[in-house]
């Protein structure tokens, strides 16, 4: 198609309600066993689209998505990843073993391989799962930041080819990063510059990809600011933080639920490359 030529503009429904259902479509969430990922999964099974809850080790993930098919009345399958386990030992994961398979491009492949012969399409991906940082630049590491790196860029990009690559054969399809405010700017007080350069790389990913893909998928990112329980951040850290937040507290996950639903449905097919800052203000 000549770049001079424009596309045709996508046939909506006309009730706006309709354009945020997602029924007969088909969604990976990453990470989804908890928190953000668990929100976004929940969200698009009550929209009505077929999930796929990929996880590392929970071992509740599988009741979750029994429960949540039961509830929704879709189809709901929760994945775990093979892969070599790395023991992570700091103040917000506590001798918790991280899959770090996530960041195998082999198990990627294979992985959307299964979901889209279980599910028979793929139309929604989210890259959520990511790793936290608990050390400084000066102190820290070297190990810790590169499983950072890996887990929160390096296997973003895998899974956008991947991904990508299915989107392309389909004709369409919407890309969805988990980034996060600190992506945008330091988290004062913490130090967590890997983590932070890791979440701005993933914003700056989407708005290429958003390029890259344009003739059948778009892409854009979430910035969350501090949910739940802020992965275990020490209260006076989170208390400081607050102080610069518009609505004072901290976020609750079902309230990045509509964020996720938006970039996945049909109420966004004019919205790529955008990050959308779910932060209570704190960039205001």
């Amino acid at each position: 198609m000549s770049p001079l030529t424009p596309k045709a503009a996508p046939a909506l429904a006309d009730n706006v309600l309709d354009l945020f259902s997602l029924k007969g479509k088909v969604a990976v969430v990453t990470g989804a066993s908890i928190g953000i990922g668990l929100a976004a999964a929940t969200a698009f099974a009550e929209a009505g689209a077929n999930v796929a809850l990929l996880y590392a080790r929970s071992k509740h993930t599988e009741k979750i998505a029994s429960d949540l098919a039961d509830r929704t009345g879709v189809k709901v399958k929760a994945y775990q990843l093979d892969g070599e386990w790395l023991p992570v030992i700091n103040r917000r994961i506590i001798d918790t073993p991280l899959l770090l398979q996530v960041r195998d491009y082999d198990a990627t492949r294979r992985l959307v391989g299964n979901v889209v012969t279980e599910f028979g399409r793929l139309d929604i991906w989210v890259a959520n799962a990511g790793i936290p940082q608990d050390d400084t630049i000066l102190d820290g590491n070297r190990k810790h930041w590169e499983d950072i790196i890996a887990v929160n860029y390096t296997a973003v990009v895998y899974q956008a080819q991947i991904v990508g690559n299915t989107f392309k054969k389909q004709g369409n399809g919407s890309f969805i990063i988990t980034a996060s405010a600190a992506g945008i700017a330091n988290i004062r007080p913490t130090n967590q510059g890997v983590y932070n350069s890791s979440k701005a790389a993933v914003i700056a990913l989407a708005r290429s990809l958003a390029q890259e893909l344009k003739d059948f998928a778009r892409v854009n990112s979430v910035s969350p600011g501090y949910m739940g329980d802020a992965q275990g951040a020490p209260e006076s850290e989170i208390t400081n933080a607050l102080t610069r937040q518009v609505l004072n507290r901290t976020g609750e996950y079902r309230e990045l639920a509509g964020a996720y639903l938006y970039l996945a449905s049909d109420a966004s097919t004019f919205c790529t490359g955008t990050d959308l800052i779910v932060d209570g203000g704190y960039h205001c």
